[in-house]
């Protein structure tokens, strides 16, 4: 799993209680949690298969979901709140 550098806020408090834990471990999950710099490092990590899981901000998810090469799938929201808000036709599928 990667994400931002090392973060000191709630969002990401669950993961690190996990692993400490061994909840990640109890299910059979062989965990690492890897910080990157931000920047879009942890997508290219995930792109080059150096990752199978990763962090990143709703909007640039549907910016890469829309372009080719790395299909992504959204499997959780972290945060309590986003920045954003998203509007769909109600026929763009």
């Amino acid at each position: 799993m990667a994400g931002f550098k090392p973060q000191a806020n709630l969002p990401f408090v669950g993961a690190y209680v996990a692993q400490k834990k061994g909840y990640f471990a109890d299910e059979g999950l062989n965990v690492t949690i890897r910080h990157s710099a931000g920047g879009g490092e942890h997508l290219q990590l995930l792109a080059a298969g150096e990752v199978q899981v990763t962090t990143q901000d709703a909007a640039v998810l549907f910016q890469r979901r829309a372009a080719p090469g790395l299909p992504l799938v959204s499997i959780a929201l972290i945060g309590q709140r986003g920045r954003q808000a998203f509007v769909a036709l109600a026929d763009s599928g």
